[in-house]
């Protein structure tokens, strides 16, 4: 994504990013897996429902999860909340 691009209305957020947004969750006594969480740019993905996704890639198992509805605020969820998200 160009720096300070304009972003459309939808699929989590509006307005300026600088940069892309990416959390990684490491493990914890009651989490299973070690995700990866990243915001992109969906407007090239055919059949896309929103300008924007959240892409949370699983580390130890290979699970990749595409979604398109998410909190705007999601970087600043804690850390199990934004676990649930990926695991739902």
């Amino acid at each position: 994504m160009k720096k300070s691009e304009q972003i459309e209305e939808g699929g989590g957020f509006t307005g300026r990013r600088s940069v892309p947004r990416t959390r990684e969750l490491f493990h914890s006594p009651s989490a299973q897996r070690h995700w990866i969480v990243r915001e992109v740019d969906a407007r090239s993905i055919p059949g896309a429902k929103h300008p924007r996704s959240l892409v949370c890639e699983c580390a130890n198992d290979g699970v990749v999860r595409r979604l398109w509805d998410f909190p705007e605020g999601w970087y600043e969820l804690p850390d199990d909340a934004l676990r649930r998200l990926c695991e739902e």
